[in-house]
């Protein structure tokens, strides 16, 4: 999917360089590495760029292609991961392609991972949100710790450029497809950051319960990859702690852990707060044990907990339902009761809790969300896109906190719930906001606030059915109290409840929600390939938009395009003088030294002078940095950027200091001898240089060819030696089929393909002895071009194998004549025709038998002698004046007429 198209320029023509612009098209290459190569699904996330609505993305796919921005487009080309080298030292991953962000030179762009030092950065927080979480990061190389990430609007890409505190130096680590509260939000119009888990940590995986208790329970931040299928019902409940900054995920190939009582508080009460900042996906959570009195554990306990996101999980039971004794849940979120061991952390309250794609399964109390303090300002929960299958009560159920509940699935298994009520609950305190959720198999109080003692309860764009076979209906409920707006808090989608084109929420969730085997099946909604699920969309209210600009990427510019085959004078335009070499380095001299340009990467050359071999070189990319000649390496110290000036003058930029700064004369000295010297680039005379071509021209035996065609100077060739009937090649791409006998032994010019002039001399022919010049013109052009008026129309064709008729033009040259070629007239840019040369008839002077050029006297006597058998004739043909074939006296009589008539 091309998904992101942005042309920096148009295609612009010089005097000797063809200045190209490139077009950066995103999306159209994928390699084999990156997040799907892994065997767990790891840790994507965006960068968010500033306050901006911006992230960052990549300009292509391939090795060397540069960070860009963009609105955020659910494609893979903007998610990223980290490889975790040391403490707050990291690997910045695409999660696309596996390339690694590199700094290329002060220009960030993408590149295989070679562990170079310009490969690894450092990660650290610059700002804190109102709660004091973290929200905004520097990311500087480990290498400088003073060159930080920029963001340059202007150009639309990403420098490493001195860390000045910039917003466009800040960045939020969005974690990929968190939305609600433990995201990146609002809450009472201050913004928060959103959980990150265990991102800036290492990554450990574990097989069994001591690995996974003993990684739960570092202090430090971890991302913790479950690998076998654990055990933990004889696991201390005690000692199952979830200490901060964690993140627990599933692998793809074993992800199960049965029975567990994690928790993210001290049981005894010792520390100072419970845990926070924990994300857990892909994980099969299963409860197989009851206990002695026939109830089930609580799977996942969190007191206190904030910032929490639940995600792709499945949760079940495998023993039967009772409601008498069941007091065991999936997921309990709360304060611990004064009464308990924790009481101690009964006055921190849970808050800014996501749940989401999660498949619940079997269970009677399934989920349940409060506060036992009664304390109502705290409890930002937001559920969405979970499957509820046979679950009863608490489904969830909320208390005392701001609810959102929205695009979640319940269903029932087979046609019936012997328990009924797959009910949204709102206890007391709660503010619940439903929206578009999807009920089937209990058609009574699918949204059950206890209108006594809830805040606040609102429905709508939901539906509800008796079982899953039946058509559903929208479901009514009465309001009560007054609507709080989540869209005020956070951006999110909404997929419609019900319809029959199969992308409602049953569709999706059926599809998406729960734990998953490979990298391909887990979704989010905010995917590309997700969109036609989504009825409306909500922004975030609180990124502001940002105008991208098109100039050149991260302080570099637009090369021109030189042909290689040719040589090159450079001469200053402040002075005049020529660029050269001398002991010293290199300076300006009256003495005109020919360059050579090779292609480098990028729009790059090395200019090697000719004699030598040497090639030009800066020392360092500092201001006032030396020119010298040495061996030809291609080195970034000898990678020059010729860029056009628009003025018939160039600017010979470094790679170096990434096209800022270019080669002038020193002070702006117009002396002879004065050195040449890199300094960053401000426009003025001594900068500015003057590239002439000196080309060599193409001679042949019958014509020499001089090319004005500069950029196409390589696809001009001269041939000789034609066969008449012969097939000879028009241009690159056609040959005519059979040429006429008059060409045979014709000396050819084949024509540059596709020049880019259209208009005036594109080379000239001069003549080496007196020839007849044929050119070939295709018959569908109209009327033939202007340097064609001298030209004679013959009645001669050739056809190609294409099928085309090409009618033949010639002019006569004599000795030393030229004449112009030009374009053909057939398209813009277009020449595609061929000269032929062909050698003259000598001519014959009547009546000069002796051959010497001219006719006089001499000749007679000549005549004479033959006639009465006392010699020979050098030229008979010349005495042949009867034109009869034979010589006799008749022709004598002609010539002594010839030269009476001569002399009068």
């Amino acid at each position: 999917m091309n998904i992101f198209k942005r042309i920096t320029g148009a295609v612009l023509t010089a005097a000797v360089g063809l200045s190209l612009a490139p077009n950066d098209i995103l999306g159209q290459t994928a390699h084999a590495e990156g997040a799907d190569s892994l065997s767990y699904p790891v840790q994507e996330f965006r960068f968010g760029i500033g306050d901006t609505d911006r992230s960052i993305i990549i300009s292509g796919t391939d090795s060397g292609d540069y960070l860009s921005s963009y609105t955020f487009l659910g494609e893979r080309s903007q998610k990223w991961y980290l490889n975790y080298v040391s403490k707050d030292v990291y690997e910045i991953v695409n999660s696309q392609t596996g390339y690694v962000v590199t700094n290329d030179n002060g220009l960030a762009v993408i590149a295989p991972d070679t562990d170079s030092a310009d490969q690894r950065w450092k990660i650290e927080s610059v700002q804190k949100d109102f709660e004091g979480y973290d929200l905004y990061y520097k990311i500087t190389s480990n290498s400088d710790s003073s060159a930080a990430l920029t963001f340059d609007p202007d150009s639309n890409s990403l420098s490493v450029d001195t860390y000045t505190g910039n917003m466009y130096q800040k960045y939020k680590l969005n974690l990929d497809g968190l939305e609600g509260f433990a995201g990146n939000c609002l809450v009472n119009g201050k913004e928060k950051a959103g959980t990150i888990g265990g991102l800036l940590g290492e990554t450990v995986f574990v097989k069994n319960t001591s690995e996974l208790v003993s990684a739960l329970d570092s202090t430090d931040p971890k991302t913790v990859v479950i690998t076998a299928d654990i055990d933990l019902v004889n696991q201390n409940k005690t000692q199952q702690r979830i200490r901060d900054n964690k993140t627990i995920i599933g692998s793809y190939s074993k992800n199960t852990v049965y029975d567990s009582q994690l928790r993210n508080d001290d049981f005894y009460g010792k520390d100072d707060k419970p845990s926070g900042n924990i994300v857990i996906q892909n994980v099969n959570w299963v409860a197989r044990t009851l206990n002695n009195t026939g109830s089930g554990v609580i799977l996942l306990q969190f007191y206190g907990v904030r910032n929490l996101w639940l995600d792709h999980n499945n949760f079940s039971a495998t023993f039967g339902q009772n409601r008498d004794v069941e007091v065991g849940k999936f997921v309990w979120i709360n304060t611990p009761s004064t009464s308990w061991s924790d009481a101690k952390y009964n006055g921190y309250n849970p808050d800014y809790i996501t749940a989401s794609y999660n498949y619940f399964k079997n269970r009677y109390w399934t989920f349940a969300f409060g506060s036992q303090n009664k304390d109502t300002s705290r409890l930002h929960t937001t559920l969405m896109y979970n499957k509820w299958e046979q679950c009863s009560r608490r489904c969830p159920q909320y208390s005392n906190g701001y609810d959102h509940n929205y695009n979640n699935y319940h269903t029932v298994t087979g046609s019936s719930n012997p328990d009924k009520s797959s009910q949204v609950i709102g206890g007391e305190g709660s503010r619940i906001q439903n929206e578009n959720c999807r009920f089937e198999g209990y058609t009574d109080n699918e949204v059950d606030p206890d209108r006594n003692s809830a805040i606040s309860c609102y429905e709508s764009g939901s539906y509800t059915a008796k079982s899953p076979s039946d058509t559903p209906t929208a479901l009514k409920s009465n309001p009560l109290g007054s609507a709080w707006k989540p869209s005020d808090c956070y951006g999110y989608e909404l997929v419609e409840a019900y319809n029959t084109n199969g992308t409602d929420i049953k569709s999706f969730c059926n599809a998406y929600s729960g734990c998953f085997k490979k990298y391909g099946d887990i979704k989010y909604i905010t995917d590309s390939d997700c969109e036609q699920f989504i009825s409306k969309k909500y922004e975030q209210p609180f990124l502001k938009s940002v105008n991208v600009g098109n100039d050149p990427v991260a302080g570099g510019k637009t090369g021109a395009v030189f042909a290689e085959e040719l040589d090159y004078a450079i001469f200053n335009s402040g002075s005049g003088l020529s660029l050269s070499a001398a002991e010293s380095g290199c300076v300006q001299s009256s003495a005109e030294v020919k360059w050579s340009f090779t292609s480098a990467d990028k729009g790059y050359y090395i200019i090697t002078e000719k004699e030598s071999g040497l090639a030009l070189t800066v020392a360092d990319s500092s201001n006032g940095a030396a020119l010298t000649l040495s061996q030809k390496n291609g080195a970034d110290e000898q990678l020059f950027k010729i860029v056009d000036n628009g003025d018939n003058t160039y600017s010979l930029c470094t790679k170096l200091t990434r096209d800022k700064s270019c080669i002038g004369i020193a002070m702006g000295s117009t002396d002879e001898g004065a050195a040449a010297v890199q300094w960053e680039s401000d426009g003025s005379d001594n900068q500015k240089w003057h590239i002439e071509a000196r080309i060599e021209p193409l001679v042949g035996e019958l014509i020499t060819l001089n090319v004005k065609d500069i950029g196409n100077f390589k696809n001009w060739k001269l041939a000789s030696g034609l066969s008449a009937g012969s097939a000879v090649f028009g241009d690159r791409d056609v040959a005519y089929d059979t040429v006429p006998d008059e060409l045979a032994g014709a000396e050819f010019v084949q024509t540059a393909c596709d020049s880019k002039y259209t208009e005036g001399t594109l080379a000239e022919v001069t003549a080496n002895a007196d020839i007849t010049l044929y050119t070939v013109l295709d018959s569908r052009v109209s009327q033939a071009p202007e340097w064609l008026a001298d030209w004679t129309k013959t009645e001669l064709i050739v056809t190609n194998n294409n099928g085309v008729t090409f009618e033949l033009y010639s002019l006569e040259l004599a000795t030393a004549e030229s004449a112009v070629l030009g374009a053909n007239s057939q398209s813009s840019g277009c020449v595609n025709y061929t000269v032929f040369a062909v050698k003259s008839a000598e001519k014959t002077i009547k009546g000069n038998v002796n051959g010497d050029d001219e006719f006089n006297v001499a000749d007679l006597v000549m005549m004479q002698r033959f006639l009465l058998g006392n010699g020979t004739l050098t030229n008979w043909q010349a005495g042949d004046l009867c034109e009869d074939g034979r010589i006799d006296v008749f022709d004598m009589i002609m010539m002594r007429r010839l030269l009476a008539e001569q002399t009068k």
